[in-house]
């Protein structure tokens, strides 16, 4: 538990501050997906913010997949926890593939 409280401060902090990157899958589907950074940003600095998967694999570094809500909606957001995090991609998660809540994937 006082791992993801560590992760959970450190990217509120980053994406508070707008220290961190993005990668060109990133801003592509952001982009499509009509997503801003404001909207990234207001559902990370959330108080209902949630880390749902851990990727300690992931191939650019130990990776999270956020369960934030901005504007009434549930928002996922994938990024790395290095210093300082690479944001990855993010979506309105849909019920063909999540279970209610959209905490879990079918």
């Amino acid at each position: 538990m006082e791992w993801l409280t560590k992760v959970l401060v450190q990217l509120h902090q980053a994406f508070d501050g707008a220290w961190y990157v993005h990668d060109a899958h990133a801003l592509m589907r952001q982009y499509q997906r009509g997503i801003s950074d404001y909207d990234i940003e207001d559902a990370i600095g959330a108080d209902q913010l949630e880390i749902i998967q851990n990727h300690p694999n992931y191939w650019q570094g130990p990776a999270v997949l956020i369960r934030g809500i901005v504007n009434h909606r549930i928002l996922h957001i994938f990024c790395t926890i290095d210093s300082p995090p690479l944001f990855v991609t993010c979506y309105y998660p849909g019920p063909k593939r999540w279970y209610p809540g959209f905490r879990i994937e079918r």
